[in-house]
This record gives C-alpha cells, sequence and structure tokens, in this order.
C-alpha cells in the first residue's frame, strides 16, 4: 500500500487523494497507472512493458512474470503493482474467454 501511496505522490496531492480513495467493490484499490508509468524503476520497467510480458507469453502467475522480467527482485517495491497488473490482465483474459464462449 505504501508504495502505491509514494507512486501516486508524484502525481500532485489532489490526484493522490483521489486515487486512493477509488476502491472497487472487492475493496481493492484501482491501479491509477498508465501505460508508460515506471512499475520498477531499477530495470526501467513501465506498465505497459509488462503488460506485453503478460499477454505475448500468456503468462498467469506472478512468478512467470518475475521470471521473464525480473521485476521484483531488486528491492521489491514494485511486487505490489506487478501483481496488480498481473490480475487486471488475468481479469481481463477471463472476461475476454467468456465473450468468446457466449459468441
Amino acid at each position: 500500500f505504501l508504495s502505491r501511496v509514494l507512486r501516486l505522490l508524484k502525481n500532485g496531492p489532489q490526484r493522490t487523494i483521489f486515487s486512493i480513495l477509488r476502491f472497487d467493490v472487492e475493496k481493492k484499490y484501482f491501479i491509477d497507472m498508465e501505460d508508460n508509468d515506471l512499475v520498477c524503476r531499477h530495470l526501467q520497467l513501465t506498465k505497459a512493458d509488462i503488460v506485453k510480458v503478460i499477454r505475448e507469453k500468456e503468462l498467469s502467475s506472478f512468478t512467470e512474470v518475475q521470471d521473464e522480467t525480473d521485476a521484483g527482485t531488486i528491492c521489491g517495491t514494485c511486487v505490489g503493482d506487478v501483481e496488480e497488473i498481473l490480475e487486471e490482465e488475468l481479469e481481463r483474459r477471463r472476461s475476454n474467454s467468456a465473450s468468446a464462449e457466449n459468441q
């Protein structure tokens, strides 16, 4: 949680407060990230970089993402964000799969 707050602070106090207060129905924080936002500062990995690897290699676990990108192996600060990005992508994949089955 603290890493998300610190990341959001770079966007200014108003956006930070707004982002912290946004919840979905499961009480999880939304990822308030643009594709070009850095997720791992040590490896210079953006959200788009991580999403691309998840989609191209059809990854489904944090360990697989970590093996492919090395994200979270230096200081660990980005682990929470990487896990949330993975969950977002897995939900997108499930949604797309369900849509394809219904057609």
